[in-house]
């Protein structure tokens, strides 16, 4: 199907050995698994989903039918990020700069699979005067730990240039913020069809909790996606009829950093 030969063929061009069974990937010898999901196939299913053993040192990717047709330069930017040799630049090289919403908001709708959202806190981290990454942070909520009042921020987005690797990005962006706004915590969430977190472990945080899947609609026909709640609002036009079927996603891990 024009799916997987599409994939298919982006994976030969970037000269990535693979098994193919189904719409299974099996990439460096069975580390990194990619499930291409049909929308006529979930359709049917309902829902697909991978199963992840505790434990296992697999890495799982879900790649959408719709997704790759409006996203697909941000996922085989993601793909290549993952499976071959990238380009790296190191953060120590790197330099941090506020940054406006309008360059914050341009540089997440092309290099982030949710685009940009609103955020009090704006960062970009350059390299030869280049924007190579950006992220983004909520404003203080009151938050009550263990009978302590603290102020709870969230990292919104994070987002890097293409296939471009950034050494230390994350790490340098996540401690200007610290230094420069001192937050008693910073929760942030990791999506589960795309990674198992590590990264936040590796920088201070913690696993809290697992979110709910999300229910959304997506039509098989134009690709367009619409929350679930505003769906159950417009029950007429979101129907089958109309070329629309319900998704779930796997919800996403939600990581702590305590600072007190």
């Amino acid at each position: 199907m024009r799916f997987t030969s599409e994939f298919t063929q982006f994976l030969n061009e970037i000269k990535i050995n693979y098994n193919l069974i189904g719409n299974y990937f099996i990439c460096k010898n069975g580390q990194i698994i990619i499930k291409l999901i049909y929308l006529k196939e979930v359709e049917s299913e309902s829902e697909s989903i991978i199963e992840r053993k505790e434990g296992e040192k697999v890495m799982t990717i879900l790649i959408y039918e719709d997704l790759w047709s409006t996203k697909n330069e941000i996922i085989r930017n993601r793909i290549k990020a993952i499976l071959m040799p990238a380009k790296s630049i190191f953060a120590r090289n790197c330099t941090v700069k506020k940054i406006s919403a309008e360059i914050s908001s341009a540089f997440l709708n092309k290099n982030h699979l949710l685009g940009n959202t609103y955020s009090k806190f704006k960062y970009g981290l350059y390299h030869k005067e280049s924007l190579v990454a950006v992220a983004t942070f909520s404003k203080p909520r009151p938050m009550v730990r263990e009978g302590v009042k603290v102020n709870s921020y969230e990292w919104v987005r994070y987002a890097s240039l293409g296939e471009v690797r950034i050494a230390g990005g994350m790490g340098k962006l996540l401690s200007y913020f610290e230094n420069e706004i001192n937050p008693d915590e910073i929760m942030t969430y990791a999506d589960k069809e795309w990674s198992s977190g590590n990264v936040y472990i590796k920088l201070g945080f913690k696993i809290i909790d697992e979110t709910e899947p999300i229910s959304f609609f997506v039509n098989k026909n134009t690709f367009e996606r619409c929350s679930f709640a505003k769906g159950a609002i417009k029950k007429s036009v979101f129907s089958i009829e109309n070329g629309w079927i319900k998704l779930q996603n796997h919800g996403n891990l939600k990581f702590l950093r305590s600072r007190i």
